[in-house]
């Protein structure tokens, strides 16, 4: 969060308290996926056209992010 000083708009001084400054959130989005290769994949027991379901991947402790 950064604070940027700003000065009250002109004529406003009667309305009442003032902000000494204004702030702002910068918010950054991260856009990534992920490829792996899966080997042995004829070894498979499913049949063909069925589901492969893998394990859940988190990343790290935070337990929020899940995939």
């Amino acid at each position: 969060m950064s604070r940027v000083p700003t000065p009250p708009p002109p004529g406003d001084m009667s309305t009442g308290p003032v902000a000494e400054s204004w702030c702002y959130t910068q918010v950054k989005v991260v856009k990534f996926s992920y490829m792996w290769t899966i080997n042995n994949f004829s070894f498979c027991r499913e049949e063909m056209g069925e589901v492969l379901k893998s394990s859940t991947f988190s990343s790290g402790p935070n337990d929020k992010m899940k995939w």
